[in-house]
Order: C-alpha cells, then sequence, then structure tokens
C-alpha cells in the first residue's frame, strides 16, 4: 500500500476490464465499517478502470471475492473482450 496521501499516477490506453464482486466480501461483523471498506473497494476499482481510455467496469452479480470460481462466465467474458479488443487494435478493424 501507499503511504497515506500518496497516489498512483500511471495511465495505459490498453485494454481493461475490472470485475467487481456484486455480493458483499467485508464482513467485520459491524454494518459501518463494512459498508466504508466497501466503498473503498469500489473507488479502487473505478480508480484502476480510469487508468486506460478502454477501461471497463463489469460486476460479478453472484460473486463475493473468490469470482474465478463463483462466476467463471464472467471472467471468461471478459477475458474474450479483452483479446478481442486486442486484435482489434492491432488489425486495425472496428
Amino acid at each position: 500500500f501507499l503511504p497515506s496521501g500518496q497516489t498512483l499516477k500511471w495511465h495505459d490506453d490498453i485494454p481493461l476490464i475490472v470485475i467487481e464482486h456484486g455480493l458483499p466480501v467485508a464482513d467485520s461483523g459491524d454494518a459501518s465499517t463494512n459498508a466504508a471498506i466497501e466503498k473503498e473497494m469500489d473507488a479502487l476499482d473505478l480508480d484502476l478502470v480510469r487508468r486506460s481510455r478502454y477501461g471497463r467496469l463489469v460486476w460479478a452479480k453472484q460473486s463475493h471475492h473468490n469470482v474465478p470460481f463463483e462466476d467463471p462466465e464472467v471472467v471468461i467474458h471478459a477475458t474474450n473482450d479483452v483479446l478481442d479488443e486486442v486484435t482489434r487494435q492491432k488489425t486495425g478493424t472496428k
């Protein structure tokens, strides 16, 4: 993690899909703490998406944190979308 107040500055226009869990992952036993954790995770996901003009956020609606195991179709679809975008960029097609 970065020291408090520091942020990352990188940006690269690459195909990028961030997969966010759709079911809560935080379970501290305190509802307000859980909400704060989820809010911070959302902000981090959005920050990552914005680091590429090709960035996109996808929700794995049936998943907690283990998306590849709980909602593998989302991962497969996102991987295929990235491969399609790479192919489009390399061949100049739309």
